[in-house]
């Protein structure tokens, strides 16, 4: 029985459930596009089944996008390391804090660069491309639309997170469009995710180690 005024705090799952259970949903939704891709008969090297092709912008786009999270990423750890709290306290019960929970971890982060990527760049850009009506925004929108819907999912992890990985999106569209395969942003999109996560556990197993000292 709940004794009044005091907060109840309910056990949750091993970690590891969430990562597993969530990655599994992922690889559902993956194949269940790749099925119905396959129904149509529609070119695979349209969903992005194919080499990448490089120009000279879409290495530049690359470059960014790898500047922008590291910059973001350094800021963020300064920040979190002079006290400032994470933007949803939820977030601690989803990133690892412990390397136990990162190797289970790097399942949930693999299947959402693959997966994901399969899903929102692959399969949504190409079809906004065929919905949204013919005009010269036509490819903008096809990017930006996707990009939106794919930060409004990740609402969980803060306002302001949103806006960064709308930021990400949009870049990962780009990079999709120029080199017409799903290959470079499934490892940049997991490699995003496994950084984050290794900065994570670091800066929790720092904070820890701090706790202890006199």
């Amino acid at each position: 029985m709940a004794i009044e005024g005091e907060e109840v705090k309910m056990d949750l799952p091993p970690k590891k459930h969430l990562y597993y259970s969530n990655g599994l949903m992922l690889w559902i939704g993956a194949v269940l596009v790749i099925t119905s891709w396959n129904i149509t008969t529609k070119p695979w090297a349209d969903l992005g089944i194919n080499w990448p092709v490089f120009s000279t912008l879409s290495i530049y786009l690359i470059l960014a996008l790898l500047a922008i999270y590291l910059i973001d990423t350094a800021v963020s750890t300064y920040q979190y390391q002079k006290g400032k709290k994470i933007d949803d306290e939820e977030m601690l019960n989803i990133m690892p804090q412990n390397w136990t929970e990162y190797s289970h971890f790097i399942f949930l982060a693999v299947s959402a660069g693959v997966c994901e990527e399969i899903v929102f760049r692959g399969f949504l850009i190409n079809y906004m491309r065929e919905v949204l009506p013919s005009s010269p925004y036509n490819l903008i929108m096809s990017i930006i639309i996707p990009g939106m819907i794919f930060s409004i999912s990740h609402f969980y992890q803060g306002f302001l997170n949103v806006f960064k990985i709308f930021s990400l999106s949009i870049l990962f569209g780009a990079i999709f469009v120029l080199t017409k395969s799903l290959l470079i942003v499934a490892i940049l999109h997991a490699m995003v995710d496994l950084i984050s996560g290794a900065v994570f556990v670091i800066l929790e197993k720092r904070k820890g180690q701090e706790s202890k000292l006199p």
